[in-house]
C-alpha cells in the first residue's frame, strides 16, 4: 500500500512540476499556479502517507514490546 501510493504521489509531483515549468515557458500564470497546486497537494499526500506509516510502525513496536513484557512476566 505505502510503496504504491508513494510512487503515485511522486508521479503527481513530477506532473505538477512539468505543468508549472510549461506555464513558465509560455508565460501562462494559470498553468503555473495549477502546477504549483499539484506539487503542493502531492507533497501533502506524501506527508500524510509518511505519518500514517510512522503510526503503524509505532503501533507495531508497542505491540511487540507488550508481548515481550508479558512473556517475561509469565
Amino acid at each position: 500500500m505505502g510503496t504504491e501510493n508513494k510512487g503515485r504521489h511522486k508521479a503527481e509531483q513530477a506532473a505538477g512540476a512539468m505543468k508549472r515549468k510549461a506555464g513558465e515557458a509560455i508565460g501562462d500564470e494559470e498553468l503555473q499556479a495549477k502546477g504549483r497546486a499539484d506539487e503542493k497537494r502531492s507533497r501533502g499526500k506524501q506527508a500524510v502517507d509518511g505519518a500514517a506509516q510512522r503510526a503503524r510502525d509505532a503501533k507495531e513496536g508497542i505491540g511487540d514490546r507488550a508481548r515481550e513484557a508479558f512473556d517475561r512476566n509469565r
